[in-house]
């Protein structure tokens, strides 16, 4: 599995995006960590589902002006601290080592509809969701 990870760059920052925040004062980087992704009455362009559980690699990148959250090496979430919380996305720590982002799809893409819950399975899930 270690192989296919490097191969194909599964679970990392895209290396011009993370250049880009790593000039962001005291970076800090989580990549190759599993997410859970789960759709609920999700309907766009390409994708339409009732219910959806899928779990993959992703990375996690907090500065002291935002967290973002990647997965598959696509950007999910960009969250400023300095503006708050954006309207519609909830962000904390159900269980011990877990960070949950959930958010209605249409907040974010004006084409999509449906509930999105990202699950990121880190041990700095609890310092990360107190930072909210």
């Amino acid at each position: 599995m270690g192989m296919l990870l490097r191969l194909f760059r599964l679970g990392r920052i895209p290396a011009e995006e993370k250049q880009v925040l790593l000039n962001e004062s005291s970076a800090r980087t989580i990549e190759h960590i599993w997410v859970k992704v789960k759709l609920k009455s999700f309907r766009s362009k390409r994708k339409r589902t009732n219910w959806q559980v899928r779990i993959l690699w992703g990375a996690l990148m907090v500065t002291d002006q935002r967290i973002a959250a990647w997965i598959m090496g696509r950007r999910m979430v960009n969250a400023p601290w300095s503006e708050g919380r954006p309207e519609g996305l909830s962000i904390d720590s159900p269980k011990e080592g877990s960070l949950r982002f959930a958010f209605r799809a249409e907040d974010f893409d004006e084409q999509a509809s449906g509930q999105v819950e990202l699950v990121f399975y880190t041990p700095q899930a609890r310092q990360l969701a107190a930072r909210w």
